[in-house]
C-alpha cells in the first residue's frame, strides 16, 4: 500500500521519509516514531504495515531539494534550499543541511545576519571599531570600510644589499617581502678597493667593472672641491675652489658660489631670495624655490589706501575700515582698448583712485617715414604703420618750400618760400634748400672819408654820409677850428690873430688859457692921468721900473710922457 504523506517542512519530511523507509523494511508488524513539530512539541506517529502487504515508497517531488540525492552516494554535496546553511550533503537519498552560514564575506566592518528568505543581510558596524589592514599598524571602521591610518604605515627595514633600493610591504601578506632593486649601472661596492668601480645589474647583484673611480660624481655634486680617490677611503676633497659658481641645493637661494662661511666652513653658499611682498596680511616664505605668501586673517593692519588709517586682514588683504573708491586693482575697470594701458588703484590718494599705470599705455614711437604714422591697434596693442590723412603737415626736407602736406602717403612741397625781410639795409636774402632763407650781403656804406658818419637809411633805402667836424677837432685853440669837408675830409682851421697893431705890445696865443695874450714892450712915457687902482702902490709919478714890479696891480687912465717901463703880460693896456 502507498504511504500517506503528511505536509511537513522539507527537513522534517526528509527525516520522516527515512524513518518510514527503515520501518517498512523491518520484520516487525509496525513502527512507532516521534516527530518534532514546527511548534517545538513532539508527537507520536505510528505506522502499521501488514507484513504480508507490498510496501511501495513514493520518492520526493521533482522540485524538492532531495531529488538531487536520489541514487547518489552519501556525502555528495547538495543544496537544501535554505540560504542560511552551508556544506549540505546527501545522506540516504535525502539532502541534509550542514552548519549555519557565518555571513562574514563583507569584512570586519560589516555585521552580517542570515535571513532564511534573503540570505546574508549586512549593516555597517559603528565607526571607530578597530580592524586590520595589511602593512598598516592601525585601522578603524569608517562607514563600513576598514580604513587604514596613513601615519601608521609599516616602515620596512633598510636592505643590506647595496643593489636593493628598498623593501616594500606586501598588502596581501603584510610582510616586507617585495624587493625593489636599484637600476642597472648603479654604483655599488663589495671589494676592499673603493676606487675600483662596481655596478648593480638591475637584479640585485653587484658586479665588478674594469674602471676606476675618477671622482666625477663627487666633483659634480660638490664643485667647490677637487677630489682624488684613495683605495680605503674613496674620493676625498683635496682643494677648495673659492668663488666658483655652484648649487647649494637650496632652491630658495640665488647667486650660489663657493665661499667660506662666517663660522669658517668651506661650502657652497647662496643668497636667500627676497621674500617680503610688503603685505602685512601674508606670511612670506620660500618652499622648494617658490616664494609663497600665505594669507593671514583677523589681525589689525594699516591699509595705506589713502582712505582709512586702520583695517583688518582678510583673505590676505588689508581691508580698510572705511570704504574707498578703490582699495585694490580689481576695483578698477580696465579700458576697452589694450592701447590705453592698465588701470590700477592708486591708494596713495584719499579714497583711492583708479589710474593708468605709467608706462603701460602704448605710445607708438614717431616714424621717420614721411606722411606715415604709427597708431596702436586696439585689439592687439601693436603699433601699426599707416598712411597719414591727406592734408596732414609734413616736411619734404626742402627748406625752400612752405606748408608741405601729405597726399596719398607722400609729402608734397607747398608754396615756395619768399626770402625777403623787406629791409634794404640787410641786403637781398636768398633760399638754400638745406638752410632755408639765408641773409643777403648788406650794402657797403663806407665812402673813404674819415670824418663823415656813414649809414644806411631804411626809410629812403639809401646810403648817407653826414660830415662831423667833431671828428676833425684836434682840441688845440691856437690851431683854429677844423672843419669836415664831405669830399676831402678834415680841413685845418684858421689860427686866431695875435697882433693888435700896437707897437708897444707883443701878442701870443696861450693853449693853457685858450686865448690870445698881449704883452707890453719898452716905451718912454710919463703917466699922466688918474690912478684907478693903487693896489700895487703906484702913483702918477711912478717910474717905469716901479710900475714893472707891480704889474697886474695899478691901472691908470691917462697917457705917458716921460720915464720908461715895460708893460708885462697880464697888465691891461692903458685904461681900464
Amino acid at each position: 500500500m502507498l504511504m500517506t504523506s503528511k505536509v511537513l517542512p522539507d527537513r522534517l519530511q526528509a527525516i520522516l521519509w527515512i524513518a518510514t523507509l527503515a520501518c517498512a523494511l523491518s520484520t516487525t508488524a509496525g513502527c512507532t516514531s516521534t516527530e518534532t513539530t514546527a511548534t517545538g512539541s513532539t508527537e507520536s506517529i505510528e505506522s502499521t504495515f501488514p507484513v504480508t502487504d507490498d510496501v511501495v515508497i513514493a520518492g520526493p517531488d521533482a522540485d524538492s531539494p532531495h531529488a538531487l540525492c536520489q541514487g547518489v552516494p552519501d556525502g555528495t554535496a547538495c543544496e537544501d534550499g535554505n540560504p542560511c546553511t552551508v556544506e549540505d550533503i546527501c545522506i540516504g537519498g535525502a539532502c541534509i543541511s550542514g552548519g549555519p552560514r557565518s555571513c562574514t564575506e563583507e569584512g570586519a566592518c560589516r555585521q552580517g545576519t542570515c535571513e532564511p528568505d534573503q540570505g546574508c543581510v549586512y549593516t555597517d558596524v559603528d565607526d571607530g571599531r578597530t580592524c586590520e589592514v595589511h602593512c598598516f599598524k592601525e585601522a578603524t571602521c569608517q562607514a563600513g570600510v576598514c580604513t587604514e591610518d596613513p601615519e601608521s604605515e609599516v616602515v620596512c627595514p633598510t636592505p643590506e644589499n647595496e643593489c636593493m633600493e628598498s623593501l616594500l610591504c606586501d598588502r596581501d601578506t603584510g610582510l616586507c617581502s617585495i624587493e625593489a632593486f636599484k637600476e642597472a649601472n648603479t654604483a655599488c661596492n663589495t671589494d676592499e678597493n673603493v676606487c675600483s668601480l662596481e655596478v648593480c645589474d638591475g637584479k640585485g647583484t653587484c658586479q665588478p667593472t674594469e674602471q676606476l673611480d675618477d671622482c666625477k660624481d663627487k666633483q659634480l655634486a660638490n664643485p667647490c672641491w677637487t677630489y682624488s680617490c684613495t683605495p680605503k677611503t674613496g674620493c676625498v676633497p683635496t682643494h677648495f675652489v673659492e668663488g666658483l659658481s655652484c648649487d647649494d641645493g637650496n632652491a630658495c637661494t640665488i647667486n650660489d658660489a663657493c665661499a667660506v662661511s662666517n663660522v669658517g666652513q668651506k661650502t657652497c653658499l647662496g643668497i636667500p631670495v627676497p621674500l617680503d611682498d610688503g603685505n602685512p596680511c601674508t606670511n612670506d616664505a620660500c618652499v622648494d624655490g617658490v616664494v609663497v605668501h600665505e594669507p593671514v586673517d583677523g589681525i589689525p593692519c594699516s591699509p595705506n589706501d589713502g582712505c582709512s588709517d586702520t583695517g583688518m586682514c582678510s583673505a590676505g588683504q588689508c581691508q580698510p575700515d572705511l570704504v574707498c573708491e578703490c582699495t585694490h586693482d580689481g576695483d578698477c575697470e580696465q579700458p576697452e582698448s589694450v592701447c590705453d594701458g592698465v588701470v590700477t588703484c592708486n591708494t596713495s590718494v584719499v579714497g583711492g583712485k583708479c589710474e593708468i599705470v605709467p608706462g603701460t599705455k602704448v605710445v607708438c614711437s614717431p616714424t621717420e617715414e614721411p606722411c606715415h604714422v604709427n597708431t596702436c591697434d586696439a585689439s592687439t596693442g601693436v603699433c601699426v604703420l599707416t598712411a597719414a590723412p591727406d592734408g596732414a603737415t609734413c616736411n619734404d626736407d626742402d627748406s625752400c618750400t612752405g606748408l608741405d602736406s601729405c597726399v596719398a602717403g607722400a609729402c608734397t612741397g607747398g608754396t615756395p618760400v619768399a626770402c625777403d625781410d623787406g629791409a634794404f639795409c640787410n641786403g637781398q636774402e636768398t633760399c638754400d634748400p638745406f638752410l632755408g632763407c639765408v641773409a643777403g650781403a648788406a650794402p657797403s656804406v663806407g665812402d673813404g672819408v674819415a670824418c663823415t658818419v656813414d649809414a644806411c637809411d631804411e626809410e629812403t633805402d639809401t646810403i648817407t654820409h653826414f660830415p662831423n667836424g667833431d671828428l676833425c677837432n684836434d682840441n688845440l685853440f691856437c690851431n683854429g677850428e677844423e672843419i669836415c669837408d664831405a669830399s676831402v675830409g678834415c680841413v685845418d682851421g684858421e689860427a686866431p690873430a695875435i697882433e693888435d697893431g700896437d707897437p708897444c705890445t707883443v701878442g701870443t696865443c696861450s693853449e693853457e688859457l685858450g686865448q690870445v695874450l698881449q704883452s707890453s714892450t719898452a716905451c718912454g712915457f710919463t703917466l699922466v692921468g688918474q690912478v684907478l687902482s693903487d693896489g700895487g702902490g703906484a702913483s702918477k709919478s711912478t717910474t717905469g721900473s716901479t710900475l714893472m714890479s707891480t704889474v697886474g696891480g695899478p691901472r691908470f687912465s691917462g697917457t705917458s710922457s716921460n720915464g720908461t717901463f715895460t708893460l708885462r703880460a697880464g697888465l691891461p693896456k692903458g685904461g681900464n
